[in-house]
């Protein structure tokens, strides 16, 4: 195919732009550094298809042929899916977002619709990240107990030790009043905890690095979800920070 066309967009799980046209999907695949062309390469393991377009546009061709058959249904089930995400606020309903993602879906396109169960633990999780970010926008300065497990790899780590990022906890506030007790001695701030395990990334594989800080973000979602929402020190049920704590662990080490 040599003429131009116009591409549509939608996201990958990950929040990156794929390219998608008559029913395939594209994702980035190299950006020249001599001209203004971007290659894209079809998102089906195995197949050479490619296209290209213009940096700044979504105008381009496709290059070469497809091994395999297009899938316009699940593109538009992943563009209604890209459309709910967006649509997604700390006020909404995860009935009525489901019941507007579906209207008009043909069988076919239904039949590729995720699980309901799984869409509204997706609208779940970004209701939960919508709430965290606006209480640490209000509260400013968010700071969290270290649970022991990570307190005690932290330390492990000299370097680490040495970080003035650390500080710890007083046993009084500023008010003369007593602070929520903690077993761990540790506080930072959620970017402080974020920076240090990214940090941590180092040991691992590069093609694996992204999908770790993805990882990460979300245990941190999790974590930050739960603190008791008037103290700006948080405090954590300690079954399930130590369960959130665990996989985090068990994520870094592996």
């Amino acid at each position: 195919m040599n003429e131009e066309i116009t591409f549509d967009t939608v996201k990958s799980e990950r929040g990156f732009d794929n390219l998608v046209y008559d029913g395939h999907r594209y994702r980035n695949y190299r950006n020249s550094t001599s001209t203004d062309r971007i290659v894209w390469r079809c998102c089906v393991r195995g197949c050479n298809a490619k296209a290209q377009t213009t940096k700044g546009t979504m105008k381009g061709l496709v290059l070469g042929q497809h091994n395999h058959e297009p899938d316009s249904a699940q593109r538009t089930v992943e563009k209604r899916m890209n459309e709910l995400k967006e649509s997604v606020n700390s006020k909404s309903n995860a009935k009525d977002l489901i019941r507007i993602s579906k209207s008009g879906l043909t069988g076919t396109e239904l039949a590729k619709y995720p699980q309901e169960n799984a869409v509204r633990s997706l609208i779940w999780r970004k209701k939960r990240r919508l709430v965290a970010c606006t209480n640490e926008n209000e509260q400013g300065r968010q700071r969290f107990v270290v649970p022991d497990e990570l307190k005690q790899m932290l330390e492990a780590d000299q370097a680490l030790s040495a970080s003035t990022s650390f500080s710890s906890v007083e046993g009084t506030t500023a008010a003369g009043n007593e602070a929520p007790q903690s077993n761990s001695s540790l506080t930072m701030t959620r970017c402080e905890f974020q920076t240090e395990m990214v940090n941590r990334l180092g040991a691992i594989p590069v093609e694996r690095r992204g999908e770790m800080r993805a990882r990460i973000e979300r245990e941190l979602d999790i974590l930050f979800s739960q603190k008791v929402a008037e103290e700006v020190e948080q405090v954590f049920d300690e079954t399930s920070r130590g369960a959130v704590m665990e996989r985090l662990l068990a994520m870094i080490t592996d």
